[in-house]
This record gives structure tokens, C-alpha cells and sequence, in this order.
């Protein structure tokens, strides 16, 4: 390895991570379960003096370069705190246990608070040492970038330098200097394109001053102006007080001038606002630049739209930037040439890669070096490349590591949607909690915030993924936490302080799974597992076999379990036994049948049942998971629903409920359930005979659903009862106003309630679907935020409401119904009504209207 293990060790955000929820689970573990009658609640609070003094030299020697020796001791202390958050975790699971557990207990925490001292004892003497070496050192080093550049080796950036000299020449208001920014992942050219601007001959005549600032993480402003001035007039600047700094600033800026700010990674621009003030002095028509692998930096500092995103090089740029740094002659070497293309399409656009490429096989002519660089780590070229990426995950906040680094645990060869992620998130305790919000929500904030720094992408189906190169560098900054265990690695000798697995079984071979299976069975640390399946085989008798259950034996601090697309057919009753799961993914499986053990899983958040067939016997205990918060299975088909959900009163997630007429199965199940939230369809409402039943169900009150589903028996012959019940249930079930999609479907009333059309509403989505007795709508003209309505199978529905339409209704759908296309056109009945609406469709016919002719 090139780079030095202390800088993998160090980057893990390590204090926030690890130490600080600890601490806190100490204080909730003290006041909610022992009180102060506690008899080694003095140890426990020791315990949690000594984590957070250990926090805070971490927290000073974090993302910052130390030797190899203190960097291999923070490593083992890392494990330590691990080690200390499994015994809490294992405390919290037996309070309230026998006499002698508590002795034993007892005697745990005091063998850790005398572990947690010696690293004090050892960590301190080399804090106090690493931070004199700091600070000696950084005075000596210069770093960053400047503007010089070789514009011969600048390939495949003539379109992004063309744009942005095009935005520095655009007139604008004389006053207003205007700001470009240049944002992409790291690598892929920012800094090359602005120096490829800042050095074009136009640019040089036309700006009297040019003055270039690296920034990079120390986002200071008193630090940039000095770098100004110092630009400006090639003199060191000795100012020490800001007022005089900005003022020689001022001086300066009445000339023409161009400025580029360089890697500004720090989205805390606390006074960009105040810099932002120098540009007053500006002399008409100055520009500045901006480079930054961060959206929200560019979101911040843009003026006029002037963002160019980068995007990835085609892989014959990146070929052309590995030959421009050769002195071979490739191209009569038709090996090399062959094994050379290969190498630009491992870079991935990426053009910082091909140039560490092409500098390392620079005077190299045996094809032997060239084929095994096809099969070589690239990180591992060259220390720049590594740092590079690096500086992203540096900059971080600490809440938001541990996230990025879990991803490692997810193979580059498999995708995963960002609402697992999320969930495995918080099951994990990476998501620190803010007052009532959701935890999804702080998570989602979280995922965008990682994705704005290019971090993480999402493809078009909504499915997570990472750069090749981001997900190294995931995977390097949680050496020793994560791994992936596939055919080839099980030979390896994996460290026992793994925490978080991933098995990938590729070779359709079933002794290789035992070998992996055995391999995972020693890893009793572990706090993921995640199964990953590449197989042409049925594996279910192998994955139901002894092999497979031992699993649940070895596991006992398993927070997430995810064995969806496994096919298994059952799953071991032995999986109660890990009491301390969180999260349990068994999409994709063949189970039909739970069994009654998950019911001891009781601090279950997630269980996920989707693309398998049916649950068709639930654990009859299932409502003791009342900690559960997403209950994930299909919303069609012949659905078999657990009894007595309404004592779930956490549930979030719920996408489907089915009403019955028996006891535990009725709608007033629903009538504690308002943390339901997204959206859930309601079948079997032909099961609901009056108006108080409905109510019961009490949905005004579930105030974070946005879509709301209502279903009734679509095979029911419509009679004068089923009319009137119909009507007097869906008057019950009033919604909450700020709900923005509802669906009716199998309704057999004449009408629907008032409650849809009146003002307070906020529907921007109406479906009203096979109601066959239905003759008439409410007033729609009130409801000010509905932008589609679709009617479908309505066949005794001649007319649109009298009153009209809503102004702001966009698309209007009208099929299988009593309303006639003539009607809708022009001077017909319905014209009227419709005109504004810019999209219409009649039976799959669209209506030209005024409307849709607009632009």
C-alpha cells in the first residue's frame, strides 16, 4: 500500500460515530433503566468521562496525517469503543435479569473502564506528540493547486472551456459581478477546466488583473484576501487586522478582474455573504470562478444559472490522456495498444485516473506491466489519487461518515434502493435523532446531502450507486469494519473485529457457500450480514441447512439481516435468538410461513416481505413487535395480513391494509395508527356496513399519508344496500386536508362526499376507478391545487360537475364512462369546462384545446 495505514485508521469519523452515541445510550441506560439508586452508576458515568476524553483527542487528530504507529493504537481503540457499545447493547437486553447476571454485569464495566483507562494512559503521551509534529510541520508545507497548466495535455474539456468563456463575456448589470462555478466529483477536471479558462489568450487580454486562490477545506476569508493581495501585487501581505485587509482589497478590485476560487469543499461559507461585499468596489464587467464537488457550495455562490456540472470523459479521451503521457510509440505496438484501451475503459470517464495511469506506465514497454496493471488497484498508484478522493470523505460532517462508509458493505455488482439504505441506516444508530422529526426524513436528508457531494448517485429506477472509485474509496476508509467475503476472499484470513458482511456467492458451487457460511460463523462481532446471491442454482436446501442455521447462534449482536433474492423457503426458528436485529429483509425469498421466535425480536424496525409470494400463516404473537416501524409486503394478490395491527402504533410503513369482518382484522384497527405515513391502500371496504365503523378508522388524524388508496369488491353486484352503505362509509372516511392523491375504486354510491370538494383540500391527484353507480361529482372548482383528474369504468356519469373544473387542472382522463368525446369539443356541452385544461383524453382520444397549444 502507498498510502500510510494511520490515514485509513483516522477516517472513519470515529467521534461521532461511535463515541458520542455511546455516551448518550450511557446517560438514557442510567436515568430510564437504574435511577439513581444504581449501585455502579459511578462507574458507568466514569465509563462515559473516559469515551468522551478519548473524543476529543481523537476528534483533533482525525483527517489529519500521524504515524503509522499512532494510527494502528486509534485503530484498536476504535475496536475498544465497539467493544463498549456491544456491552450496553448486551446491558440494555438484561435489566431487570437474575442476581447473578447483574454480578456479572458489574464486573464488565469495571474490566472496561480499566480498558478504557490504559488507552487514555497510552493515547495521551502520543497526542500531545502528534499535534507538536503538526504543528511544526505545517508551517514549512505549501499546498494546493495554481493556474499554470500544460494546455496540450488538456483533452476532451474544449466544450466546458468554450461555455465558460462565453458566461465571462455575457453583458450584465454594471454592478453585479457574476459567479461561475464549475462542480463535479472529484477528479474529473474541475480544476483543469479553470485553468484551461484562466489561461486562454482572450481571457488574458481582456482582464487587466487575474488572481488565483486554492481553498480547499479552510474555508477563511481573511486567509482568501491575504491570497488576493498577495496575487495582486506579488508581495507577501503582512496585514494581521481584516478592516485593513479588506480595504487594500478594495484597492485592488478597481480594476477589471478575474478571480478563481479553487476547491471550495467547506459548504459552511458562513461569510460568503460578507466577502460577497468586496465585489461592490469591482470595476464593471470582473467575473469570478468557482470549482467545488459540492451542489450545495455551487447552489450557495451561482448567480445567473452559471453552473457547469462535469461530466465523465468517454473512454477515447481517457485513452487520449494515457498516450499524451507515454514515450513509447503506442500505436506500433498493437499488444500494448489492446491492453491500453482496456485500461482507459477501467478509469470510468475519470480523467485524474488515466493521467495516474499514463504517468505510471510512462516509460514502461513490457506488456507483462501493462497486463498486470488491468488487474491492480488504481488507488494504490498513486498517493495524489487516493488524497483526492479522500478530501471529499475529509470533509464530511461526522454524522455522515459512518453512512458513506457503510456503503462499502454493498458490492459494486449489486444495486440497492435508497429507502434500504436509509433503514439499514437506522438500524444501525447512524442516524442521530432532531426533536419529533422522522429518522427517515433526517436519513433522507442525510442520502442527499452525500449525493450533492457526488458521493452517491441515484440511477433513473431509484437505485443507489457509486463511482468504481468512490466505492474504493468507501471501502478503504472502513478497512477493519467492512468487508465483502465472495469466492475468492474466503481463502483470506478475515480480522474477527468485523462488523459489518457482505457475502456474495458467485461460482454456482455449493461446497464454496458451506466454506463462506463456516468463514461467517467466526465473525461473532458482527452487526451486518447481507447475502448476496449470483446463482443459476436453488439454494434453499443448502440455506435451510445446519450450515446455515448456525448462523443464528453465532449472531447474537446481528443488527440488520438482509437475505432477500436468497430463495429460501424457510427461515430457522434459531432466528429469535438475535434478539438485538433491527432491520430483517427477506424480499425476494420463497417463505410463506414465519415462525413464532421473530416474535422475541423485539426491538424490530423493519421487516420487508416484497417480491415473494404471500405470507400465509403470520406468528400469532406478532403484535409484541411493537417497536415495529415498516412493515413492507405486496399490496395485491390474496394477502393474508398479521392480527391485531392496530396495536402496532409505531408503524410508518404499512403500504396495504385488508379489511375483514372478524375480530383483529376490522377497520377500527387503523384508529391508533397516525404515524402512518407515504401512502397505503385499503381493500376490502365492502367489509365496513356504516358510517361509524368508517370513522373509526379515524384517518383526518393520520397526518403524514400523502396518497390514500380506497378499495372496494370490484366482483360485487351493485343492490340498493351496497349503495347506501358505499356512501355512508366513504362519507367516514374523510382524509386529512393536506393530502395530495386519493383513489376511489368499486364504489357503488351515486355521489361522493362533500368533503372532496371543499376548499381546504389540497389533492393534486384524483382517480375515481369502476364505479358503476356513480352519476355525479362534487364541486371540484374549490380545490385549488388538483392538477390531474382520471375517471375510469363510470359508465352512469353523463356529466363533469356543474360548476366546473378547477383553474389549476392540468390533465383530464376520461375513459369507459357515460361522458361522449363529441361533448368535450368544441361547442360541445362539456366544452366549456374543459377548454382550459392544456391535456384531455377521451377514451384514448386527445382534445385539442386552447389550452394545449400554449407552449
Amino acid at each position: 500500500m502507498v498510502m500510510d495505514v494511520a490515514t485509513l485508521v483516522l477516517s472513519t469519523g470515529i467521534s461521532s460515530s461511535v463515541l458520542q452515541p455511546v455516551a448518550e445510550r450511557i446517560i438514557a441506560l442510567i436515568l430510564l433503566k437504574y435511577g439513581k439508586v444504581c449501585d455502579y452508576e459511578d462507574k458507568l458515568l466514569k465509563l462515559e468521562a473516559k469515551m468522551l476524553k478519548l473524543q476529543c483527542m481523537v476528534d483533533d487528530l482525525e483527517n489529519k496525517p500521524v504515524s503509522r504507529c499512532c494510527g494502528i493504537l486509534v485503530e484498536k481503540m476504535r475496536h475498544t469503543l465497539l467493544n463498549v457499545d456491544d456491552l450496553f447493547t448486551y446491558i440494555e437486553a438484561r435489566v431487570g435479569a437474575s442476581d447473578y447476571i447483574e454480578a456479572k454485569l458489574k464486573e464488565q464495566v469495571t474490566d472496561m473502564l480499566d480498558t478504557l483507562n490504559y488507552w487514555c494512559q497510552e493515547i495521551e503521551p502520543l497526542f500531545v506528540s502528534e499535534r507538536a509534529k503538526l504543528s511544526s510541520s505545517q508551517t514549512l508545507r505549501i499546498t494546493g493547486s495554481c493556474s499554470f497548466i500544460d494546455e496540450s495535455k488538456v483533452i476532451g474539456r474544449e466544450d466546458e472551456k468554450e461555455k465558460v468563456i462565453t458566461w465571462l463575456f455575457e453583458s450584465q448589470k454594471e454592478d453585479d459581478v457574476d459567479v461561475i462555478s464549475l462542480v463535479g466529483m472529484p477528479g474529473i477536471g474541475k480544476t483543469t477546466v479553470a485553468q484551461f479558462v484562466y489561461n486562454d489568450p482572450l481571457v488574458v487580454s481582456k482582464f487587466v488583473l487575474r488572481m488565483w486562490v486554492h481553498v480547499s477545506k479552510d474555508y477563511d476569508v481573511v486567509k482568501i484576501m491575504k491570497l488576493m493581495l498577495e496575487c495582486a501585487t506579488n508581495k507577501v501581505c503582512k496585514l494581521s487586522h481584516q478592516d485593513a485587509i479588506r480595504n487594500q482589497v478594495k484597492l485592488v478590485l478597481n480594476k477589471k478582474f478575474l478571480l478563481v476560487l479553487d476547491d471550495v469543499c467547506n459548504e459552511a461559507l458562513y461569510d460568503w455573504d460578507g466577502f460577497k461585499l468586496l465585489f461592490r468596489f469591482a470595476h464593471p464587467g470582473s467575473r469570478v470562478i468557482i470549482t467545488t464537488r459540492s451542489k450545495t457550495v455551487s447552489s450557495i455562490v451561482t448567480s445567473n444559472d452559471h453552473e457547469s456540472c462535469l461530466d465523465i470523459l468517454s473512454d477515447d479521451h481517457c485513452w487520449g490522456i494515457i498516450k499524451h503521457s507515454l514515450r513509447i510509440n503506442v500505436e506500433q505496438r498493437q499488444d500494448l495498444k489492446e491492453i491500453g484501451v482496456k485500461l482507459a475503459e477501467n478509469c470510468k470517464g475519470v480523467p485524474l485516473v488515466a493521467k495516474v495511469i499514463g504517468d505510471y506506465l510512462c516509460t514502461k514497454s513490457d506488456k507483462r506491466e501493462w497486463d498486470n496493471l488491468l488487474n491492480c488497484d488504481i488507488l494504490n498508484l498513486d498517493n495524489n489519487l487516493y488524497d483526492v478522493l479522500k478530501l471529499s470523505y475529509d470533509h464530511l460532517p461526522a454524522d455522515l461518515k459512518p453512512c458513506f462508509t457503510y456503503c462499502s458493505v454493498i458490492p459494486q455488482c449489486h444495486r440497492v434502493k435508497e429507502e434500504d439504505l436509509i433503514q439499514m441506516w437506522a438500524a444501525q444508530g447512524f442516524i442521530r435523532a432532531q426533536g419529533a422529526r422522522r429518522i427517515e426524513d433526517i436519513g433522507k436528508e442525510y442520502f442527499n446531502e452525500l449525493r450533492s457531494r457526488y458521493l452517491l448517485q441515484k440511477s433513473s429506477t431509484g437505485e443507489v450507486e457509486l463511482h468504481d472509485f468512490i466505492h474504493d474509496l468507501a471501502r478503504l476508509v472502513s478497512t477493519g469494519f467492512c468487508f465483502c467475503l465472495d469466492d475468492m476472499s474466503r481463502f483470506l484470513n478475515v480480522s474477527s473485529n468485523v462488523r459489518h458482511l457482505c457475502l456474495l456467492y458467485q461460482l454456482d458451487k455449493p461446497e464454496v457457500l458451506v466454506d463462506l457460511l463456516k468463514k461467517c460463523c467466526t465473525l461473532t462481532k458482527l452487526r451486518t450480514l447481507k447475502l448476496v446471491f449470483h446463482s443459476v442454482r436453488p439454494l434453499s436446501d443448502l440455506l435451510e441447512s445446519e450450515h446455515f442455521g448456525k448462523l443464528f447462534r453465532s449472531f447474537q449482536l446481528l443488527r440488520v439481516l438482509d437475505l432477500s433474492g436468497s430463495g429460501i423457503s424457510k427461515l430457522s426458528n434459531l432466528v429469535g435468538n438475535n434478539t438485538n436485529l433491527h432491520y430483517l429483509n427477506l424480499s425476494g425469498t420463497l417463505i410463506k410461513h414465519l415462525p413464532d421466535s421473530i416474535c422475541n425480536l423485539i426491538g424490530l424496525e423493519t421487516l420487508k416481505l416484497l417480491d415473494g409470494p404471500s405470507i400465509r400463516q403470520w406468528p400469532s404473537n406478532f403484535e409484541k413487535l411493537i417497536k415495529l416501524r415498516h412493515l413492507d409486503y405486496p399490496r395485491q394478490g390474496n394477502l393474508n395480513m398479521p392480527r391485531a395491527l392496530g396495536k402496532l402504533t409505531r408503524l410508518e410503513t404499512l403500504h396495504t391494509f385488508v379489511v375483514k369482518s372478524e375480530e383483529g382484522y376490522e377497520i377500527g384497527e387503523l384508529e391508533d395508527m397516525n404515524c402512518l405515513c407515504g401512502s397505503i391502500l385499503i381493500r376490502g371496504l365492502e367489509n365496513v356496513t356504516d358510517l361509524k365503523k368508517a370513522e373509526a378508522a379515524m384517518l383526518e388524524n393520520k397526518k403524514f399519508l400523502d396518497k390514500l388508496e380506497l378499495q372496494w369488491d370490484q366482483q360485487r353486484v351493485p343492490t340498493d344496500q351496497t349503495m347506501h352503505d358505499d356512501q355512508e362509509v366513504l362519507r367516514g372516511l374523510k382524509p386529512h386536508s393536506r393530502l395530495t392523491e386519493l383513489e376511489i375504486k368499486g364504489y357503488h354510491g351515486v355521489s361522493l362526499p362533500d368533503w372532496l370538494g371543499n376548499a381546504s383540500c389540497k389533492l393534486e391527484k384524483l382517480v375515481v376507478n369502476s364505479c358503476e353507480k356513480l352519476d355525479s361529482l362534487p364541486s371540484l372548482h374549490y380545490l385549488t391545487s388538483l392538477k390531474k383528474l382520471e375517471i375510469q369504468g363510470c359508465p352512469n356519469l353523463k356529466s363533469l360537475p356543474r360548476s366546473g373544473l378547477s383553474s389549476s387542472l392540468e390533465n383530464l382522463s376520461i375513459s369507459e364512462s357515460g361522458i361522449e368525446k363529441q361533448w368535450c369539443e368544441q361547442g360541445g356541452s362539456e366544452w366549456e369546462k374543459i377548454k382550459s385544461i392544456s391535456t384531455v383524453e377521451i377514451d384514448g382520444q386527445r382534445i385539442p384545446t386552447p389550452a394545449s397549444a400554449i407552449p
